[in-house]
């Protein structure tokens, strides 16, 4: 088997063998650890999503616990927050708090200490007030002792109806706090708790509470390939009394990948055939107007009135949450809970602080009806009334009737008022009407008290205007984020995520649209097997360093179009395997060529020692890759140059000096071309046959060529004033020089005994044609279309015909090389621009202006070949004009 045989089948079989690993590594999920990672950076480089406004964090935090003074808080405490947060305007409140147990019954606190003596004080007074008038009416005879026992049974059913009131009153002291919170959640409206699914064993549930969930929580309009949706085997429900008076729920659980990072969630799940959706799910169903469903493999499709919301399902199912690139409190808004606490122990304090002074006097001079106090205990009755009626625009009502209460008591309790009472007061005493112990006592507290009713009643009010901007038509989760927290997660972006902020990163991945995709591990490994190919048929003739670059090249071309897929498209298709595929590949591939380097060097200096320059031997040497032994097809520039009349000088000169003369004449013009880091592939005679661009690639090959052209005419003129003076030659030595680029066959050709680094083809032939096509045009340097085009305006050109040459059909534009554009006289350019209008003209059969732009040619410089032979032309055409078909392409008959 032939050498080139095997390194064939090596730069196939051995990237085949990489990839297959790499994507079997994969596979297995040995890779990914690594491709967590890329997708995390990836993402990070990924626009920050955006994040919708109406997305709320409450935030069960330590000023919450400081408040509540005990942990876990209360369920009442928990209630009287979410009557707040519904008072305020919040849209949907989502709790990501769970209630899966009874809590034990608790007092009524606000009860005790404010409608309760008030309530129980006035039905004791009306018994004793309705006795006392009985027995008055007794003494003074009107009920006389005969009618005292007809008046009997009513005061017995007075006292009876007393004891079933104060029962009644006593017995709402003892509250179900978890009755208490289901009706806080059914005054809120769309309030969602969670429905734990797991996959262990089933707990003991009240199998009442699994049908209620089956019937009334779990998710009915679910269409399409079902069997997709994972099974969960447990359910952990919220209890009865909330669950009953919820607007729904929706399971917390979320994915935590193999590296420990949350990064993605399934929206619905099933347990014994009925399906539940998310936490945050569940809600966004009912604020996007309860669309049906659609499951795909893909897809999870919301079919709305109006539009579909297509969710991509990850390669497992899942959503992939598209995260704030923040740390927990620097995404999304925040709201305390200790806010809302804060705000119902301070309006407790008020209220408690205004019943309790009303006796003291300290509100006589309020002028409204009823009184402050009145006014305290009608509010509390109020809310008491819409909460156990469930009535949410009594609760509505409450609320303005509050913020009033709040603005009458800050007004009524001003400064000035404090002052006119102080001075009042003081008048009092010095009167004598008030003691002085009473006025001392007085003197103390009531400043003490008005000013921390006037506080009290501000700072509810600032509460709750900043309240109703954070909360009103907010999307709310509510969870635990107090120092003590254990209900943290990492995530892309932090190590500490509070987990509450996922479902809030789930909603708003919903509600933006902004979603995230990735690609099954096929499809990684499918990119990987093709480009490692692709990269092994590229560096198996590279040297080690550019090996390496085009290796780094291809593996940030790899990241580079997972990161725009990402970024643009959203879809995330792991580069690990191609960066993995490619490092195997370049160290593989180093020692191979490693190997075969030392040998291949002796070859290869031997064989291009006699027509190569240093330097490019030296680089062959470095990189034997760039060299194709055997032939290969390449985009090169040929040369051919001839001397004029050269016969005749070698028939003047004798066999000694005609040696000489070629001596110092080739070595003069093959050092220009080997300079240019040109190829010489033969002597023939006087002629130089030399391209450019192998077995070096060289970029400008093109520019090479015509640069040693134009020096080659310029060191021809020095050498022929060297040799006429020496009396070398009996005339001077004048070159012609065809230049054409194209593909061509370039390699060692012959055997292995003899052989020669040569070029072939039509580019080859043409450039050798264009050579001696000069003495048509009286011009030295000729190149074609093509190179005139690889060149452009770095060269002074003129076009010339376009022709058809012996051996080739199709017609090319031939080109003037006149001079390096940067080192030619103006004189030049103004004969070239001249020519360029007058060929212009002939080619457009405008005869007339072409002979006198030719004229004007030939004043410039008379012995200007082209324009001599133009104006003939055009002479000819003036005297016999051209067939109607002339078509300007000339047929050259002659090589």
């Amino acid at each position: 088997m032939s050498q080139s045989r095997v390194s064939k089948r090596v730069t196939i079989l051995t990237p085949l063998i990489i990839a297959a690993l790499v994507s079997l590594s994969s596979w297995l999920g040995l890779l990914s650890f690594l491709d967590g990672r890329a997708y995390d950076r990836l993402l990070g480089l990924r626009a920050d999503p955006v994040e919708e406004q109406e997305i709320l964090l409450v935030d069960v935090d330590d000023k919450a616990i400081d408040y509540a003074g005990t942990w876990p808080i209360r369920r009442d405490v928990v209630a009287d927050a979410v009557i707040l947060m519904a008072e305020m305007g919040m849209s949907y409140l989502v709790f990501d708090i769970e209630y899966v147990d009874h809590s034990p019954t608790a007092v009524d606190e606000t009860l005790l200490e404010t409608d309760l003596p008030e309530r129980s004080a006035a039905l004791l007074t009306e018994t004793r007030d309705n006795l006392i008038s009985f027995l008055q009416a007794v003494q003074n005879g009107t009920v006389t002792p005969g009618e005292i026992e007809f008046y009997l049974p009513d005061v017995e059913e007075e006292f009876s109806a007393t004891n079933q009131e104060l029962v009644n009153l006593y017995g709402d002291l003892a509250r179900n706090n978890d009755d208490y919170l289901g009706r806080s959640a059914r005054i809120f409206d769309t309030a969602y708790f969670t429905v734990n699914l797991a996959p262990g064993v089933q707990l003991d549930v009240d199998p009442e509470l699994i049908r209620f969930y089956q019937s009334e929580i779990a998710l009915t309009d679910v269409r399409g390939d079902v069997a997709t949706i994972p099974d969960a085997a447990s359910i952990m429900p919220t209890i009865d009394p909330i669950i009953r008076r919820s607007a729904g729920a929706g399971f917390p659980n979320v994915i935590v990948d193999p590296d420990g990072v949350r990064r993605r969630v399934h929206l619905m799940q099933s347990h014994n055939g009925s399906i539940y959706g998310q936490l945050a799910f569940t809600p966004l169903l009912h604020r996007l107007g309860n669309p049906a469903i659609e499951v795909t493999r893909n897809e999870i499709l919301l079919h709305g009135e109006n539009d579909t919301i297509a969710i991509p399902r990850a390669e497992d199912g899942t959503m992939l949450i598209n995260w704030p690139h923040a740390d927990y409190l620097g995404s999304f808004r925040h709201l305390s809970f200790g806010m809302l606490l804060e705000h119902n122990f301070l309006l407790q304090r008020m209220l408690r602080n205004v019943q309790i002074r009303d006796d003291w006097g300290y509100l006589d001079e309020y002028r409204g009806e009823p009184g402050l106090a009145r006014q305290s205990l009608d509010l509390s009755q109020m809310r008491r009334d819409a909460i156990f009626g469930g009535n949410r625009d009594l609760l509505f009502r409450y609320s303005e009737d509050l913020d009033r209460f709040l603005a009458e008591v800050a007004g009524y309790l001003s400064p000035e008022r404090e002052a006119r009472f102080m001075a009042a007061l003081e008048e009092g005493r010095a009167s004598g009407q008030i003691s002085e112990s009473d006025a001392a006592f007085i003197a103390n507290d009531y400043p003490v008290w008005v000013r921390a009713v006037r506080t009290q009643a501000e700072d509810i009010a600032r509460i709750r205007a900043e309240l109703r901007e954070e909360v009103t038509g907010a999307f709310a989760v509510i969870g635990h984020a107090a120092t003590g927290t254990t209900d943290i997660g990492v995530n892309p972006f932090s190590e500490q995520y509070v987990n509450i902020g996922t479902h809030a990163a789930v909603a708003n991945t919903i509600l933006t649209g902004d979603f995230l995709d990735d690609r099954p591990w096929y499809v990684a490994a499918a990119v990987s097997v093709v480009v490692s190919i692709v990269l092994a048929l590229m560096i198996r003739s590279l040297g080690p360093v550019l090996s390496g670059l085009v290796d780094l090249g291809w593996g940030a071309a790899g990241i580079g179009a997972s990161y725009l897929l990402m970024a643009r498209a959203g879809v995330f298709v792991s580069p690990v395997n191609l960066v993995i595929s490619n490092v195997l590949i370049y160290v593989v591939f180093t020692v191979i060529k490693f190997r075969a380097a030392e040998a291949e060097k002796g070859f290869i200096k031997d064989a291009f020692s006699h027509y190569l320059s240093e330097d490019v031997i030296s680089e062959v040497l470095d990189d034997p890759s760039k060299l194709s032994l055997g032939g290969q097809k390449k985009f090169c520039t040929a040369m051919f140059t001839d001397v004029k009349g050269f016969s005749t000088i070698s028939e003047q000169l004798s066999p000694e000096d005609l040696v000489l003369l070629l001596n110092r004449y080739l070595s003069q013009m093959s050092d220009i071309v080997l300079d240019e880091r040109g190829t010489i592939d033969k002597y023939e005679g006087d002629a130089i046959i030399a391209f450019f661009g192998a077995p070096i690639d060289l970029s400008d090959h093109a520019a090479r060529a015509c640069r040693s052209a134009v020096a080659m005419k310029k060191v021809e003129l020095e050498l022929n004033k060297e040799f006429l003076a020496e009396e070398m030659t009996p005339g001077p030595l004048l070159t012609r020089i065809g230049i054409n680029s194209g593909d061509m066959v370039v390699g060692n050709m012959g055997t292995d005994r003899k052989m020669n680094y040569t070029m072939m083809g039509n580019t080859v032939n043409l450039a050798a044609r264009l050579e001696g096509v000069n003495k048509q045009y009286g011009t030295w340097i000729l190149i074609s279309e093509a190179t005139k085009e690889l060149v452009g305006s770095h060269f002074l050109t003129r076009s010339l015909d376009r022709v058809r040459v012996v051996g080739i059909n199709t017609p090319v534009r031939l080109f003037e090389l006149v001079d390096n554009t940067s080192d030619a006289t103006s004189e030049a350019k103004e004969l070239v621009r001249t020519f360029e209008e007058g060929i212009a003209g002939y080619e457009s059969r405008d005869f007339i202006q072409a002979h006198k732009l030719f004229s004007e040619c030939l004043k410039i410089d008379k012995n200007d070949g082209p324009a001599q032979k133009f104006l003939a032309n055009t002479e000819e055409f003036l005297e016999n004009e051209p067939a109607e078909d002339w078509d300007a392409v000339v047929n050259l008959t002659s090589k």
